[in-house]
């Protein structure tokens, strides 16, 4: 308020023992007490108060001068500071306005009877028009337009499902074309962690939990039987090759980083081959495995593929069994060409 609001003109402003005593408020310093100047009903004096903090705002405090007994002033303060306002009405037309604005709406003034806060304000949506079916508290606590709150958790929903979906194909395992799509089916918890799935491939449909999906478990025809991939990767202790890993797989690099995750070692894939069927890999990798000396590092060490380790000198014989059973070279990592392939030393277990 104004000074001219809480002083008696004709009284001015009146200084007594506790005004000049200069009472300081606990966590409000910028609050002062001027003086005194109108009395209630009950002859109790009113003291003038001027907050420095609140002035500072003219359009909702104007100069700052606010007017309390000094009984009331134990319990509360009267300016802006205070944690219980009591807004007037044409405080809350202006808090109303400000809050629309940031919000993106126009404030248009109240709705129906006044009730203080919980009045209805009359409020314009650029995009959805006018609408008043928000009260002054709602609107206070940052409650936009229902339209476009709805808006907002489509477009929301939408990019979580974007989201999901590319977490689904960086799993490797499925065609690029396949589609994905919410399912309406819920989980224990009431989630909706159900995908419905069409693979282009196998033209079937299917229906999984989404971290099934994330890890590249198909829910399709293809779901079973898709190994056309064998691979060779090397195993390093440090900077060192000790062995090598082989085997069958759907996605080559997927499984990599699987056995990685459980294994003390490094292991890197040097290369995949790509069989016409599932057949003919298998029994490349069975090959291997008769004619080879297997599991040369302990199962503590590498839980996930110990049994397919071999010595690093097979590595030529595993190229010529894929070869030989009709695999294709597709990739090959360049780095890994400095350790020699040739070189015949075992590795003591």
């Amino acid at each position: 308020m104004n000074l001219t609001d809480v002083v008696d003109i004709n009284l001015g402003i009146v200084e007594d023992s506790w005004s000049q005593s200069d009472p300081r408020f606990e966590g409000y310093p910028e609050l002062r007490v001027v003086g005194w100047s109108l009395k209630n009903k009950k002859g109790e004096k009113l003291y003038v108060l001027h907050c420095s903090k609140c002035s500072e705002d003219s359009e909702l405090f104007g100069d700052g001068y606010f007017k309390s007994r000094k009984s009331d002033l134990k319990d509360s303060i009267p300016c802006g500071c205070s944690t219980k306002k009591l807004w007037s009405k044409f405080q809350y037309a202006t808090l109303c306005r400000r809050e629309a604005e940031r919000l993106g709406h126009k404030f248009l003034g109240f709705s129906g009877e006044w009730v203080g806060k919980s009045t209805k304000v009359r409020l314009e949506c650029s995009k959805h028009g006018v609408w008043e079916s928000t009260v002054i508290s709602s609107l206070l606590a940052g409650r936009s337009c229902k339209k476009c709150s709805i808006d907002l958790l489509s477009e929301s929903r939408r990019k979580s499902e974007e989201y999901m979906i590319k977490s689904f194909l960086e799993s490797e395992s499925f065609h690029p074309e396949t589609k994905f799509w919410r399912s309406d089916r819920k989980d224990h918890k009431g989630c909706s962690s159900y995908w419905n799935v069409y693979c282009p491939e196998c033209k079937g449909f299917g229906e999984s939990m989404a971290y099934n999906l994330q890890k590249g478990k198909r829910c399709c025809g293809c779901s079973q039987h898709r190994q056309t991939q064998g691979y060779i990767n090397f195993v390093f202790d440090d900077t060192n090759v000790i062995c090598i890993k082989f085997g069958i797989s759907t996605v080559s690099k997927r499984r990599t980083r699987q056995q990685n995750s459980k294994s003390v070692y490094r292991i890197e894939n040097h290369c995949i081959f790509v069989f016409e069927d599932v057949v003919a890999c298998r029994k490349a990798e069975n090959t291997c495995k008769q004619e080879l000396e297997c599991g040369v590092v302990l199962k503590r060490d590498m839980p996930d593929g110990w049994s397919e380790t071999t010595w690093a000198y097979n590595f030529n014989r595993i190229t010529q069994i894929y070869k030989e059973n009709g695999g294709i070279l597709i990739s090959q990592n360049i780095s890994n060409q400095c350790f020699e392939l040739s070189n015949n030393q075992e590795v003591t277990k």
